[in-house]
């Protein structure tokens, strides 16, 4: 038997979901943890990520597109534990891509 040919069907191209499409089908969300170092250092703003997501609603991968790295590194470690409801394209599971954008604001110094 040729392992190299398998009889599963082919996999249906991934969708790009838009953001809020995609946050309607969060299940699980987890808050990054602001970093120390980061926040000693008063950095702050958006970190904007394109998230794969898997057929089993998993996230598979993360890249980042914009941000500070030291709060994308955390927004990463956070959005890699998020679960989603599974999509469906054509009657079977789909994977999907999105964008997924955290703020980290500084706590106001009063």
């Amino acid at each position: 038997v040729d392992a190299s040919k398998s009889t599963r069907i082919a996999p249906l191209p991934g969708v790009w979901l838009a953001p809020d499409q995609a946050e309607r089908r969060l299940r699980n969300r987890i808050e990054p943890q602001y970093p120390a170092d980061a926040m000693a250092a008063h950095r702050s703003g958006d970190v904007v990520l394109e998230v794969l997501v898997a057929e089993d609603g998993s996230v598979v991968s993360i890249r980042t597109l914009s941000g500070d790295p030291l709060l994308a590194a955390a927004a990463a470690d956070a959005v890699r534990q998020w679960r989603y409801g599974p999509y469906r394209q054509h009657e079977r599971p789909s994977q999907f891509q999105t964008d997924v954008t955290l703020k980290f604001s500084l706590p106001n110094e009063n």
